[in-house]
This record gives C-alpha cells, sequence and structure tokens, in this order.
C-alpha cells in the first residue's frame, strides 16, 4: 500500500510538471521578455522610422540659425508682400512687427494671407568650448482656413513620403493626421496606440492643416548647455 501510494504520488507531480510546462510554452514571454507595442513595432517596421532632422518646411530646416531663417523670410515678403514678425519678450502674446534686423528671443515668425510659419528659436549655446547663434528647434506651418479633404495631407506625403503612423479618421471626427517618428512610444492620453515620442529625437506631424518639425533632443541640449554655463558664471 505504502508503495502504491508513492507509485500515485509520483505521477501526480509528473503531470503538475508537464501542466505547468505545457502553459509556459503556449502562454508566450514573460512580462519581462514581452515586447512592448512600440517595440515590436520598431522590429516589424524598420523602414517606416525616420529620420527628419533633413527634412524642411518653406526651406527651413532644423538647427538653422535665426539669421537664416530671417532671409528666407525676407525672400518670402518680397515675392508674397507678407509681414515678418518677431516676439519682444518670449511670448507670442506680445508680438510686434519688426524692420530689417531681427532681434527675437524666443520666436520669429512669417504671415501672408494664406498661410503662417512660426519658428522657436534656442538661447546661444556653448559646445566643447565654442559658443554658437541662436538656432531653430522647432518650424510650425499653418495653411489659413484650411478645410479637412483639400489635398493637404496628400501634399505633405508627396514631398516627405509614406508616414510612419496615420492616424486620420473619415468618421463623425473627420481628422488628418499623420506622423513621420525618430521614436515612437504608446500613446496614453489620447488613445492613437502609438504616436512620435515628442520627447526624443526629431519628428514631423501634419494636424488638420499644421505641419510641425520639432528637434526635442536639440531644444533640451541648447537649455542643459545654457544652464550648465550659468552654474559655472555664478
Amino acid at each position: 500500500m505504502k508503495k502504491f501510494l508513492e507509485i500515485k504520488t509520483r505521477l501526480v507531480i509528473q503531470m503538475l510538471l508537464l501542466a505547468i510546462i505545457s502553459a509556459s510554452a503556449t502562454a508566450g514571454p514573460s512580462g519581462q521578455d514581452r515586447l512592448s507595442d512600440a517595440d515590436q513595432f520598431k522590429e516589424e517596421n524598420p523602414n517606416k522610422l525616420v529620420d527628419v532632422k533633413d527634412f524642411d518646411i518653406s526651406g527651413i530646416k532644423l538647427q538653422m540659425t535665426f539669421k537664416e531663417v530671417f532671409s528666407i523670410f525676407k525672400n518670402l515678403q518680397k515675392n508674397e508682400g507678407g509681414v515678418i514678425l518677431a516676439d519682444s519678450g518670449g511670448s507670442f502674446d506680445d508680438i510686434v512687427s519688426i524692420g530689417s534686423e531681427p532681434v527675437p528671443r524666443r520666436h520669429l515668425s512669417y504671415l501672408s494671407n494664406k498661410y503662417r510659419i512660426d519658428t522657436r528659436i534656442s538661447e546661444p549655446y556653448q559646445y566643447n568650448g565654442k559658443q554658437y547663434d541662436k538656432r531653430i528647434y522647432e518650424i510650425k506651418y499653418r495653411i489659413e482656413n484650411y478645410k479637412i479633404g483639400s489635398g493637404g495631407k496628400e501634399l505633405v506625403i508627396k514631398k516627405y513620403g509614406v508616414p510612419t503612423l496615420d492616424h486620420s479618421k473619415k468618421d463623425i471626427t473627420n481628422t488628418e493626421y499623420i506622423e513621420y517618428c525618430q521614436n515612437i512610444k504608446t500613446d496614453r492620453l489620447f488613445s492613437y496606440g502609438l504616436i512620435c515620442d515628442s520627447d526624443k529625437g526629431a519628428y514631423l506631424d501634419f494636424s488638420d492643416g499644421v505641419l510641425t518639425l520639432r528637434d526635442a533632443d536639440f531644444e533640451k541640449f541648447t537649455k542643459e548647455s545654457i544652464r550648465f554655463l550659468r552654474l559655472r558664471l555664478t
């Protein structure tokens, strides 16, 4: 009887072990090993991640000096008769028209009757002991009185290629929203699923008539450089 119980116990243990092994095989990787949605997308779509730092909007590129941008705006003004604007205190709430020499602190803009271009500017910064002028880290192009379905999204795709992500909807909301991403992350705010990581790297997006090109890394770098320099001077 004792031997029978030992054999029965051994069989039960073996069956439990087989069940555990079988469950592990069908369950897939553990939580630690399982790829996130963003990592899985990167693995399955490596060609969809884009280095947008070489992109331009109306000839304006990231990390151009504000003087270079001002020169582009002057040419646009000459051809179209628009207005060049610069801030006087770091906010669009206090924007004033300027003449031939721009002295903006944070923004430089161009306005025509069809569109508006806004740029955001870094402070002068140092790198490897060398001083650099103010440079652009964000460009925003806004089409005035834009109507969904009027062809803006198609023009963006024609210029920049297939987007990394397309969130456009043709339902009751009827939105146009595409993104070109250097890095992506899971959206935990608006339930888009995956979105460009706006805090890491650079991205370009088009949303209902507004085209935005931004370099978050460069923005952080210049701010950290200035902060470090000020700490050394204090």
